[in-house]
């Protein structure tokens, strides 16, 4: 009895041990197929990435503007917070590096206004339509007259405040302005 008992255990091992290909080979066909689906979703991905982002930037990086803010309307602290608001925002092509922020030499400034020193008309138009000031806010300067090196100066009015976008946000032209 021994004997048969030893046949019959292995005559069944042999089929299990026939079987189990068909079922290994079933599961590296489903593992291979959701491996391949894996991948396809990872290079999609990827793929929107890398086109979403060179969609977003333009030609060259944004113009960085030595900037001095004065505050030209008495109210305390307004250029130290414009100055802040300014450093995280982008108007239009340009950013902004705030390498001054004081008092202006009077506090009795009505509208805010713009003095270029290194950007030609059409740039300093374009600056003061993104700010949200009008052309007549905007006056250039000599370079000679510039002892901080400075690309522009904003002086802050009692009336007018230049609009900046949201942290993070980039800003066009402004298509609201009157």
């Amino acid at each position: 009895m021994k004997a048969k008992t030893a046949k019959n255990s292995g005559a069944g091992s042999r089929r299990n041990s026939h079987s189990n290909p068909r079922w290994k080979s079933r599961l590296l066909n489903v593992a291979i197929l959701l491996g391949t689906a894996v991948v396809a979703v990872f290079v999609f991905s990827v793929a929107g990435r890398l086109s979403y982002s060179h969609a977003e930037k333009s030609d060259r990086p944004p113009r960085v503007l030595r900037t001095q803010v004065l505050n030209g309307c008495g109210m305390p602290g307004v250029a130290a917070l414009f100055s802040e608001q300014l450093v995280r925002s982008q108007v239009g092509e340009f950013r902004f590096d705030v390498i001054n922020r004081d008092n202006f030499d009077r506090f009795d400034v009505e509208n805010s206004f713009l003095t270029v020193y290194t950007l030609s008309p059409d740039e300093a138009l374009q600056l003061a339509q993104a700010l949200g000031l009008s052309s007549e806010d905007v006056f250039m300067a000599e370079r000679t007259d510039n002892p901080w090196g400075l690309d522009v100066s904003i002086v802050l009015g009692k009336k007018t405040t230049p609009v900046l976008p949201p942290a993070g946000v980039t800003s066009g032209t402004r298509s609201d302005t009157p």
